[in-house]
């Protein structure tokens, strides 16, 4: 083999490495958002049909708990054990934190619409 084919060989290797890190960065923010979408699943169902919701309430953790852990692995594999650990733990807490301010709005909406009654509702019977 020719040594300037070597080169070119070993540059797409590097290529390949360095686009291999960033899909699993990409697949562990998929899988964490993923993760968070599960949990709140469980916890929504958990409080609205505490006693009609059993099954899925287990899948949905299951399924939470699987996709954290994948994103977990893609993180650590990407960028090493302390460092992917570390980044793991951001990726999570932004997708949960983005959740929480999603979900806080969307309460405070449906909080504002139960409020205010229309004239007509106040007129009738009264």
């Amino acid at each position: 083999m020719n040594l300037g084919n070597l080169g070119i060989v070993m540059t797409v290797i590097n290529n390949l490495d360095i686009n291999m890190e960033w899909l699993l960065v990409a697949a562990a923010l998929m899988l964490s958002g993923v993760s968070c979408f599960y949990f709140i699943k469980a916890n929504q169902c958990a409080c609205k049909n505490a006693k009609q919701c059993n099954k899925p309430i287990d899948q949905y953790w299951l399924f939470a708990l699987i996709s954290a852990a994948l994103s977990l692995f893609a993180t650590c594999f990407a960028f090493h054990s302390e460092t992917g650990s570390l980044v793991w733990i951001i990726m999570m807490s932004s997708c949960f934190l983005g959740a929480h301010l999603a979900g806080f709005r969307k309460t405070k909406q449906q909080c504002r619409k139960s409020r205010t009654k229309p004239a007509n509702d106040l007129l009738i019977n009264g």
